[in-house]
């Protein structure tokens, strides 16, 4: 499914009174026929709250790339892989493909495991479901650590914002 339809379904599910107040998008910026830079965000009231580049991801990779060469100069191909995707996942840089893949997964999943899920996009979409009733969301704790996203839509859908 291409952008523009996963857009229009998500937003469909988002309940009526935040539709107008939550946007999510991508943009692909091509600086020349080998550089493409992409970009996606997502907005609330206009005012980006989340964000992912392709820019920021290059970086981490690079760093990560640099540094398990530097402390691992023996390993293999396959190791030196998996240590730069772990120092890439505890870093929290997501790459911009992240927000269109869980908004995907978010479509397939039942709205009780997405309410659930550790992927903090999958999880504030729900928070924003139309089909997450008032009951439901009044019985949710987030904790302390709660990823930023996932606090600000909870807090939109609850009237705390």
């Amino acid at each position: 499914m291409n952008w523009s339809q996963l857009r229009k379904q998500i937003r469909l599910l988002i309940c009526d009174e935040l539709r107008s107040r939550v946007d999510f998008h991508k943009a692909v910026y091509r600086k020349s026929w080998e550089s493409v830079y992409d970009r996606a965000w997502i907005t609330i009231d206009g005012e980006e709250a989340f964000e992912l580049s392709h820019g920021a991801w290059s970086n981490v990779w690079r760093d990560a790339k640099r540094t398990v060469a530097r402390q691992h100069p023996e390993a293999d191909w396959q190791t030196t892989s998996e240590l730069v995707a772990t120092a890439i996942a505890d870093s929290g840089v997501e790459h911009t493909d992240f927000l269109s893949q869980s908004l995907h997964r978010y479509l397939e999943a039942p709205i009780a495991e997405s309410l659930q899920s550790t992927n903090p996009v999958i999880r504030a979409f729900a928070m924003i479901d139309r089909r997450t009733g008032k009951r439901t969301l009044s019985r949710i704790t987030l904790s302390h650590d709660e990823h930023p996203l996932i606090r600000a839509f909870y807090e939109l859908r609850t009237g705390n914002a």
